[in-house]
């Protein structure tokens, strides 16, 4: 369980009135709730501040999550750019630590919004910004959740189940770990704890049963990698270097 985070979610600016996020202006709970205030482009605004305790020395940082923009947005903290995406389907990251002003009680945050709907040749499915027949309103904007996260100087940054076997009580796990401080090779143990359901006990369709699915044993793995790269023309480090373990 992560400890250090704070989440932003709440009231913002949108185009110069309130709305209360992660919830898209057409919903009934973001407090705007109007096919008029939806429009093709929005910014929006909010400040935050930042725990004294967050040190971003030693090779930690501060990271910006959002769950998900639709479609395309532009993000600025204090107006220094930080990240631009496109999906409006898919979480993204930025590292804001360079662009923090701690002589400032409240940080500046601004996300820029594009979203065509149905003619911007995204995926979309059934939305459109016209309701009718069978398709459904249009959604646009912060629709995730939107928070701050202080992350150490070796973290885990993305985890994937690359092989699943119910039957067979195995799975291989693959993770990936992002250390921008650390040499061009060094180790690193990780350990998964995976639980199954009895062996005993039917697979039910889904995979588990709902009444025993976290009764079963746990069954911890290790597994250790080492953490290797090539630093590009002109780098000084590694910092684009990750390092992967898999583990079964």
């Amino acid at each position: 369980q992560r400890k250090r985070w704070k989440s932003l979610n709440g009231l913002w600016e949108r185009n110069g009135t309130r709305i209360l996020v992660p919830f898209p202006p057409e919903s009934l709970l973001s407090g705007v709730a109007a096919g008029a205030a939806r429009g093709r482009t929005a910014v929006y605004r909010t400040s935050f501040g930042v725990p004294p305790a967050w040190k971003v020395d030693g090779g930690a940082s501060v990271a910006l999550h959002f769950g998900a923009v639709d479609w395309r947005c532009r993000v600025a903290v204090n107006g220094v750019g930080v990240a631009e995406h496109s999906g409006g389907f898919t979480p993204f990251t930025a590292d804001v630590s360079a662009a923090l002003d701690r002589s400032l009680e409240r940080q500046q945050l601004e996300v820029w919004v594009y979203d065509p709907s149905e003619e911007g040749g995204q995926p979309l499915g059934k939305q459109r910004e016209t309701s009718r027949g069978i398709w459904y309103t249009a959604v646009s904007g912060i629709w995730q959740s939107v928070w701050l996260e202080l992350r150490p100087p070796t973290f885990v940054s993305a985890v994937s189940f690359a092989t699943v076997d119910l039957r067979a009580g195995r799975v291989r796990v693959d993770v990936e770990m992002r250390a921008p401080g650390a040499p061009a090779t060094a180790d690193a143990e990780i350990e998964a704890r995976l639980r199954f359901a009895p062996p005993s006990k039917a697979i039910g369709p889904s995979g588990w049963w709902a009444d025993d699915a976290f009764d079963g044993a746990t069954t911890v793995a290790r597994c250790t990698a080492r953490r290797r790269c090539t630093p590009a023309a002109g780098a000084d480090d590694c910092a684009a270097a990750t390092l992967k373990c898999s583990t079964e």
